[in-house]
Parts: structure tokens; C-alpha cells; sequence
């Protein structure tokens, strides 16, 4: 389990929410988990938690998306927790581009 993406939507609490988490490898060592929430459609907050193996990582990660699934968020294909093989390049964190559905186009500013 290399990347999870969740979504938490709630109309009658006005909730429409996104949360995905993958492991990136470090240039010089370690590995980080990258985050990135917000509401579904609009730029994310992003962090990185470094561990020192693959293996805290994937720990880190996996008790992460537990307590998500604990507080309502659900796979983003509406079924269970979706995962796949690595993280892809140019992901849009820190850039501001958030996550946005296939066949949506974002608004421009």
C-alpha cells in the first residue's frame, strides 16, 4: 500500500471532503509520507512525515487511513480504501492544484 485517496461527503453537514496519502522516497534517504486534505474541488493543505524505513512508512501510512476510515472517510471509488502500486510524479502537492475528479476542469483564478 503505497497511495490511499479517501472522501468523507456529507450534503446535510455541508462536508465534501478529500484526504490522500502516498510515500515518497527522500533524495538523500528516508522516506516521507505525504498528505494532502482539504475540500473536494479546491487546492489541499499538504505535510510530510519522514521515516527513517519503508517499513515505519508504510506503518505511519497504514495506521493514518484507519483513523480516516474510523471518522467516515471512505474510498474514493466509494467502496473500500483504494491503493496503488507508487506514487506518480507530478502529483500536484505543494504546487496548489489539489486533487480534482477525472473529466472535471478546475476554474481558473
Amino acid at each position: 500500500m503505497n497511495e490511499v485517496r479517501l472522501r468523507k461527503v456529507a450534503p446535510d453537514r455541508n462536508q465534501f471532503r478529500f484526504y490522500r496519502m502516498f510515500i515518497q522516497r527522500g533524495l538523500f534517504g528516508g522516506y516521507a509520507v505525504c498528505r494532502e486534505w482539504g475540500r473536494i474541488g479546491r487546492p489541499g493543505t499538504t505535510r510530510e512525515d519522514w521515516c527513517s524505513t519503508i517499513e515505519e512508512a508504510k506503518a505511519t501510512l497504514g495506521q493514518r487511513a484507519a483513523a480516516k476510515v474510523r471518522r467516515g472517510y471512505i474510498g474514493w471509488t466509494g467502496k473500500e480504501v483504494t491503493t496503488k502500486g507508487r506514487a506518480r510524479e507530478g502529483n500536484g502537492l505543494g504546487n496548489g492544484k489539489g486533487l480534482i475528479r477525472k473529466g472535471e476542469e478546475r476554474a481558473a483564478n
